[in-house]
């Protein structure tokens, strides 16, 4: 206390001791982002400016590890702190997979190291995925939204929306899905009174409520690629899977 009292009165703050310390510490270089979406349906807080990321400090390390949070609301606080100019709630889920991605490739670098288990003989294998060399497919100019959909059974038309991050918690689980489809299904035949579309939902034919969940849910518009080809080292087994992003995707180096 007695140094620092006396490093204040010669014109030295902590401030200034702590940036000396960190002189030789590499600046977080912010990296400018360009989504998937390319922020065609979104409000931007400063629309004149791009959307920019900074690389996770060990700071943000630390809230993930001791976050208390569940591990979604916290990943998307993280989102908050590292990612500029972009309201992180308002987000399509195909967007923000990218952006986990991106922060943990700017973050701890191109390779990530996960295990997979073989579907086939149960073994576990150690894979390094190339997060910089993941195929992105951006949205196309023609694409329209709400997304209209066909009811072939019941000879109808549909427009739904796309799952945002405000809605995870209605897509946690398929009973959850099912029990909230509603809420993403903008118009039937016309109709937009809530209460009619959900009570059509219920109703309908298993192929067209079917054809519903997959235009929400299953239907990659635009995103990142993340499944690969994986093969098996013991039993030579070839499948296509997802790469999985686990609890230590943040917090391991």
């Amino acid at each position: 206390m007695e140094s620092e009292t006396q490093d204040v009165v010669q014109g030295v703050t902590k401030s200034d001791i702590i940036d000396k310390i960190l002189a030789k510490a590499p600046e977080l270089t912010t990296v400018t982002l360009d989504l998937p979406s390319r922020n065609k349906f979104y409000t931007l807080p400063d629309p004149g400016m791009p959307i920019t990321m900074r690389p996770m400090t060990f700071d943000d390390e630390k809230f993930m590890i001791t976050g208390s949070a569940g591990s979604g609301e916290m990943v998307n606080v993280l989102l908050e702190r590292c990612v500029s100019n972009l309201h992180i709630a308002q987000i399509f889920m195909a967007d923000k997979m990218y952006l986990l991605l991106k922060l943990r490739e700017i973050s701890y670098g191109e390779e990530f190291s996960s295990d997979l288990q073989c579907p086939g003989c149960d073994d576990i294998s150690n894979i390094t995925f190339n997060l910089s060399q993941l195929p992105i497919e951006y949205i196309k100019d023609d694409f329209e939204f709400p997304i209209e959909v066909n009811l072939s059974v019941i000879e109808q038309t549909a427009k739904v929306l796309l799952p945002r991050v405000q809605e995870e918690p209605y897509f946690k689980t398929p009973e959850l899905i099912l029990a909230n489809l509603w809420r993403m299904v903008a118009e039937i035949a016309g109709r937009t009174e809530k209460d009619i579309i959900s009570e059509v939902i219920d109703k309908l034919p298993l192929k067209d409520a079917h054809t519903l969940v997959a235009a929400i849910t299953g239907e990659t518009y635009f995103g990142v690629q993340t499944e690969v080809n994986f093969v098996c080292p013991s039993c030579k087994r070839q499948e296509v899977m997802d790469m999985p992003i686990t609890s230590d995707f943040f917090t391991v180096s």
